[in-house]
């Protein structure tokens, strides 16, 4: 047996060896110099024999920072590639590096080995991050040879993650995520974990999300992690990627809805519609009393535009028939000022609350730490009319089309107010939509037979309704004897 030949330990002037610029971030060493100067240096640096350095760089950093004019050190050949994977494998061994960096040492030793002919190609059908190593295989045939074994040869990439206590797969993942996100992300989520102590930033699930997206998003799911949006800050990336997503989705809608305004300005309505840009309470004012068969409406839920249900109130008191209805949908955290409002401002009489499924799902109420699932599309009555002026319905709706909110943030499905507005009123009567947004009720209304007034004070919703009437008019939705 040949015996093993010892390394060559010498000592190297500190200041004369050769640093190269680091593919890894240099960290403090203040801990590593206060343990070499209690017990001294147990394990020496690796320079080549032209001095460079190969392992070691902390260690080097520490004993300059002692004012040691020299260090223990291996010598080894010049020889690049060897001294560069001897450099990641003894840093994949640190216990402190991120995600990223295991990643990225690990996809920088892969590709130093195939360099140095000492991995297996992938052959079609696999892919670099697959299970198994795949032999050569020769040009133009199907036969296969294996590479000599050496006594020498470097470790495979399972190999390395069985030393670092973790399996082939997770160092996979790992090299996925160094692959896909985009550097300067993983810079940054980098300096989190490190220096803010962020260990959610440094979780290979929530990296491998993000790397399944575009840079633009990344970057935008970036911002959200570390800025959050107003009083929200999201808890993983995978909450920031969502919100990036959500934000994404309504900028495409904006852009889509400035589009056609701009598009269909000037454009005449059926003459089933009208469309009024502006407030309701000065533009229906002397709306005749009682020609609205229903008065239907999507308030806006928050707390300051709780006075526009006083408002809407008194206006459907007015403006409805004996028996004709008021519908509107609500949020559910100022329902009693809701109800009380409307109770203060006409003579209506409660009549129903109906269950309405948010179109997305859940939605998270911080205040009062609830996942909200529905909202409540609550229903008032005229004092007269008969028991004809309503039909079956059900308290409970399905949820409707999910493209509702194309034209506004806050539209509902047209499927629902279309139901609602069969129900609740009969063909040719008036339906009046106070706060319209982009025309779904008004729009529901005409096609199911009525004639139907939309007023809306925004000027940006008033031209989406508008382009989006125009839309459906090149589309003929007008032209059925029903809408017609």
């Amino acid at each position: 047996m040949a015996e093993i030949e010892e390394p060559r330990v010498v000592s190297a002037n500190v200041d004369q060896v050769e640093v190269a610029d680091s593919r890894r971030a240099l960290r403090d060493t203040s801990r590593l110099g206060a343990s070499i100067d209690t017990v001294g240096l147990l394990n020496p640096i690796v320079v080549t024999e032209s001095g460079k350095l190969v392992a070691g760089r902390h260690r080097l950093e520490a004993v300059r920072r002692l004012g040691w004019a020299e260090i223990p050190a291996i010598i080894v050949e010049d020889d690049d590639l060897r001294n560069r994977l001897a450099e990641i494998d003894e840093n994949l061994m640190r216990e402190e590096l991120t995600v990223s960096e295991r990643g990225r040492a690990l996809n920088d030793r892969e590709s130093i080995l195939e360099s140095m002919g000492l991995r297996a190609k992938a052959s079609p059908g696999t892919n670099q991050h697959s299970e198994k190593e795949v032999p050569d295989t020769v040009s133009g045939t199907s036969e296969s040879h294996e590479q000599p074994k050496q006594e020498d040869a470097p470790q495979t990439t399972d190999d390395m993650a069985g030393e670092m206590g973790v399996t082939g797969r997770t160092a996979r993942r790992w090299q996925r995520a160094a692959d896909t996100v985009v550097r300067g992300v993983l810079d940054e989520l980098d300096r989190m974990h490190r220096e803010e102590g962020d260990e959610t930033a440094n979780s290979t699930t929530g990296l491998l999300e993000l790397g399944k997206e575009d840079e633009n998003l990344q970057r935008s799911a970036l911002h959200f992690y570390k800025n959050g949006d107003g009083s929200w800050k999201p808890k993983n990336i995978s909450e920031a990627l969502k919100k990036a997503r959500r934000d994404r989705k309504n900028k495409e809608r904006a852009a889509k809805r400035n589009a056609l305004s701009e598009d269909m300005k000037g454009v005449e309505l059926p003459d089933r519609l009208q469309l009024i840009h502006a407030d309701f309470t000065d533009a229906l004012s002397e709306h005749p009393e009682g020609s609205a068969g229903l008065v239907f409406s999507d308030p806006p839920y928050d707390l300051p535009s709780l006075h526009l249900w006083s408002d809407m109130a008194h206006y459907a008191g007015s403006a409805l028939r004996p028996g004709g209805f008021l519908l509107a949908y609500s949020g559910q955290s100022a329902l009693d000022q809701v109800m009380r409002r409307v109770g203060e401002a006409a003579d209506l009489e409660y009549f129903w609350c109906i269950s309405v499924p948010n179109t997305h799902g859940q939605l998270r109420h911080w205040q009062r730490k609830t996942w909200n699932s529905w909202k409540p599309l609550l229903i008032w009555r005229k004092p007269g009319g008969s028991d004809e002026d309503w039909d079956w319905f059900r308290d409970v709706l399905e949820v409707g089309e999910k493209d509702a909110k194309d034209y506004h943030d806050w539209s509902q499905p047209m499927s629902q107010a279309s139901k609602m507005i069969e129900k609740f009123s009969a063909p040719g009567e008036l339906v009046v939509d106070p706060m319209c947004g982009a025309a779904t009720i008004p729009i529901a209304a005409v096609l199911s037979g009525r004639r139907a007034i939309g007023c809306e004070i925004s000027d940006e919703h008033h031209d989406a309704a508008k382009a989006r009437v125009s839309a459906l008019m090149e589309e003929g939705a007008f032209d059925s004897e029903e809408a017609a």
